[in-house]
């Protein structure tokens, strides 16, 4: 089963990231990859990478919908393989991740697979970050599933997707994506809701033991960037929610009652061993809901008066 893995990029200043996460790819001990680089409407960039990447890497300037959805779109159109993956610019996969990416496929009930994501932080790990919201740093939440076990949806950066259900399917939505600081995200969120709807005898996977390192720089480490992230998720889900009416709030509910049930009770008793910590990260949990329940509103207000 031949895998293309698709790496969106757009930036120069992550050259070196990419080169190792390109690097991460070529020591896969699964063998049958093909990697696809795409480059979003940067002619200087595309040059750059023609000019010392290698021929087996597939290099390619996506030069029609611009952003993040519009990108993977190109790269799948390019794509030879059964299985289509995606893996961020800016993260380096574990040795067997494709391997156990894939491995799940044997079912022909499989639609989607989506793994682990750890965070690899530039600075130190901020204590007032609850480990609930990683998501924000774009890395697996303590609360999610960890074990094997179906899922409402992947997460893009560390996802691959059986190519004959993509066709069924359709498109990433170039309207959902992410194109520079625009703050509509979660394309695959969307897709994923696309294919339960249109496929619902299929299934959509998590696997732990499909890891990566996502990379957390300093700039990320911050509230104002938490302020902006939290707030911009529950922006973007109002218009998702919008797209797919029929589609239940489950996933946000449990995560919630996780909030209530676990992460609140336990923080509590650490107020006795690290007050500081404890209280910081109380009040940023609450920070958290709070921003991402305003973004939702303000989202839901907005999908009134245009359609997405």
């Amino acid at each position: 089963m031949l895998v293309s893995v698709i790496i969106c990029t757009y930036s120069p200043s992550r050259i070196k990231d990419l080169m190792e996460a390109i690097k991460s790819l070529q020591n896969q001990t699964y063998q049958q990859i093909e990697i696809i680089v795409v480059v979003d409407h940067n002619q200087m960039l595309y040059e750059k990478l023609k000019s010392i990447l290698e021929e087996k890497e597939r290099v390619f300037h996506n030069q029609e919908v611009k952003g993040l959805s519009g990108s993977k779109n190109f790269g799948i159109d390019k794509a030879r393989g059964e299985v289509i993956a995606f893996l961020d610019d800016d993260a380096v996969a574990a040795e067997d991740w494709v391997e156990q990416l894939v491995m799940p496929f044997k079912d022909d009930k499989v639609a989607a697979v989506g793994g682990l994501t750890l965070p690899l932080w530039e600075t130190e790990e901020p204590k007032w970050l609850p480990a609930e919201f990683l998501w924000v740093m774009g890395c697996t939440y303590r609360g999610h599933i960890n074990r094997i076990g179906r899922v409402r949806n992947v997460f893009g950066g560390n996802s691959c997707f059986r190519k004959s259900c993509m066709d069924q399917v359709g498109k990433f939505l170039p309207s959902i994506g992410r194109i520079g600081n625009k703050m509509l995200t979660g394309e695959e969120t969307e897709y994923c809701m696309r294919i339960w709807q249109m496929l619902p005898d299929r299934h959509i996977l998590f696997n732990p033991k499909a890891v990566i390192y996502h990379k957390v720089p300093r700039q990320r480490t911050n509230l104002k960037y938490f302020i902006r992230r939290t707030f911009g998720s529950g922006y973007s889900l109002a218009f998702i929610h919008h797209l797919r009416k029929n589609f239940g709030k489950k996933t946000e509910s449990n995560f919630l009652y996780h909030l209530a049930t676990n992460f609140f009770p336990r923080t509590v008793k650490l107020l006795a061993k690290d007050f500081m910590a404890a209280v910081g990260q109380l009040a940023v949990a609450l920070l958290g809901v709070f921003c991402t329940g305003l973004g939702y509103l303000v989202g839901s207000f907005q999908t009134r008066f245009k359609e997405v």
